[in-house]
């Protein structure tokens, strides 16, 4: 089994950083990162579209933000709104709104 999937599998279980996944597969993070390079991919770039996957997917669940954010291990919900602009060219509420066709209520609809 490759070690591309492997990292996937393993973040699939909500093992997201370098360190735990290494342990997981029993080698150092040095030797994880350099196998994935070998295959052509980083641990960046698998990091980034596993993220993205399971926000799509956690969204169509009906998770707010905040549990998405959590469930991904993010430490801070800039770092998660930053992210995911970068992984589609734009912002969460925007994207949700268009792709679920789901207007988003504003605090001024509150009142």
């Amino acid at each position: 089994m490759n070690i591309t999937f492997r990292t996937i599998r393993q973040m699939y279980r909500g093992n997201f950083t370098a360190k735990a996944i290494a342990g997981a597969m029993d080698m150092p993070v040095r030797t994880l990162r350099t196998l994935l390079s070998m295959e052509g991919s980083s641990f960046k770039s698998i990091k980034g579209a596993v993220r993205l996957r399971l926000a799509v997917q956690l969204t169509s669940q009906g998770k707010t933000p905040l549990c998405i954010i959590v469930e991904l291990d993010y430490a801070h919900t800039s770092n998660f709104f930053r992210a995911f602009e970068r992984w589609t060219g734009e912002n969460y509420t925007a994207w949700k709104e268009r792709v679920y066709d789901t207007p988003t209520l504003s605090t001024a609809a509150w009142f």
